[in-house]
């Protein structure tokens, strides 16, 4: 009987599985342990070669050695993979030192012979010499996902002939873009692209207008921080019919024409500490195509820098949500008004800020009767700074009851504030008068909500 146990037990019932089933298990490991169970049994030998998910990381601080043998370990899995294996649907690849550019150049042409799909390429050596891609990654008819972020000092070489007909999402970080036409060229030659994300890349001494042009973009993130600054200013032309996302970090090296933008597209415009001064000369062109926008998020930097500037805004005739992110009440208010005057069918505002800032006292609250017509449509409003400068905050909070006759819900956020404040204050809000009488005032105490 234990003989019989004994043989049971030495089934190796995991080999007997079929090589979907195993292939299935080895794409769930890591690449490299992956690869280290060819040498189990011959059973296993080259089942690795069928794994279609293929992450490499090179963490070899600046160790020759260890490159040399990270380089030969990823020859080995693609250069021993046959054309009859599976398609490589996904290979990352993230190195610091001593990688070979010729060796990537080799691993990216060895992907497109094996139908890539998703590709990813991460450079975290500032040192790191030109990557040459070959002119076959540009001509990728199975390429869906493209994602490079180099950080390198030359400019992205585009060949003549690009035939990306399945490309949906572009990601370019930390690369030059030459004044020859070619990039913008790329962009308009993936006819069903919809995501494009621009980040930290650079831009000829020449170039003064550069376009980014294509019927079927739907998501679009642009961030020049973090380069050199052009010796002019850059006029960024966006036509995108289809699209629905603009997430664009506002800078004034900059400026973004949106020439041709869907009348359901979400802006989202942020930006670090800008001095208003400096808004002039691009803020107009930023703004003047946001007519057609349905939703906007923006900083209160930038909203204070077109108040301050008094930049000419269009009618945002189509503006249904609007959200000032690092709101402050002390020097907002006045902004926040010459904003809203220009949002005609405003129905969501959403200001989100700095409960912590003390500021001198003086009450900038909302004041101006002549934004009342301009909040009929004026349904829902989150005050999510309800902090130290309660009194000004409450100045606000009843000239919105007072003048929103629609509005169906009033939130806010009270944090660092004491227990007998946070009663005195649900205390006056119950007594606030409300123009809409369907209104819900909401209190967020700690994520504790109070409806009343």
């Amino acid at each position: 009987m234990a003989k019989v146990m004994k043989s049971e037990s030495s089934v190796d019932r995991i080999s007997a599985l079929p090589d979907e089933v195993l292939i299935r298990i080895l794409s769930l490991l890591p690449t490299k342990i992956a690869v280290l169970t060819s040498v189990l049994s011959s059973r296993w030998r080259y089942l690795f070669t069928s794994i279609s998910r293929l992450k490499f990381d090179a963490d070899v601080k600046n160790d020759a050695k260890k490159a040399k043998l990270f380089m030969n370990f990823i020859d080995r899995v693609l250069f021993f993979r046959h054309r009859d294996r599976p398609s490589i649907v996904k290979f990352c690849l993230s190195w610091d030192a001593f990688i070979d550019p010729l060796r990537i150049d080799g691993w990216l042409r060895a992907l497109m012979f094996h139908n890539i799909q998703e590709l990813y390429l991460h450079n975290t050596d500032d040192q790191f010499e030109a990557l040459p891609f070959p002119a076959s990654l540009f001509s990728c008819e199975t390429l869906e996902i493209l994602k490079f972020n180099l950080w390198v000092s030359h400019d992205l070489q585009v060949p003549a002939r690009i035939c990306l007909p399945k490309l949906k999402v572009l990601e370019i970080e930390g690369i030059g873009f030459p004044d020859d036409g070619s990039v913008e060229r790329l962009f308009s030659s993936c006819p069903v692209l919809e995501d494009l994300v621009l980040y930290g890349c650079r831009f000829g001494d020449h170039y003064s207008k550069f376009s980014i042009s294509n019927p079927s973009l739907k998501r679009l993130t642009l961030d020049f921080r973090n380069t050199d600054e052009p010796d002019l200013i850059v006029q960024i032309i966006v036509n995108a019919p289809s699209l629905v996302y603009l997430d664009y970090c506002f800078t004034t090296d900059y400026s973004l024409v949106l020439a041709d933008v869907s009348s359901r597209a979400k802006a989202v415009i942020k930006s670090e500490s800008i001095f208003a001064e400096d808004f002039y000369p691009v803020a107009p062109d930023v703004f003047r195509g946001m007519r057609n926008i349905q939703s906007l998020e923006i900083t209160n930097y930038i909203l204070y820098g077109l108040w301050y500037q008094k930049i000419p805004l269009p009618w945002l005739e189509n503006m249904n949500d609007l959200k000032i992110c690092q709101w402050n009440i002390n020097f907002g208010s006045d902004c926040l008004e010459y904003l809203l005057t220009h949002c005609v069918v405003l129905k969501k505002l959403v200001l989100e800020g700095y409960p912590t800032i003390k500021g001198t006292g003086i009450n900038y609250s909302l004041k101006r009767s002549s934004l009342s017509p301009l909040l009929s449509h004026l349904k829902t409003i989150e005050i999510q700074s309800f902090g130290m400068e309660a009194e000004s905050h409450m100045e606000t909070i009843k000239f919105f009851l007072n003048n929103a006759t629609i509005l169906e819900e009033l939130t806010i956020c009270i944090k660092l504030i004491l227990p007998e404040q946070q009663l005195k204050i649900m205390k006056e809000l119950l007594t606030l008068q409300r123009a809409s009488n369907k209104c819900q005032v909401i209190i967020d105490i700690q994520n504790s909500l109070l409806n009343f």
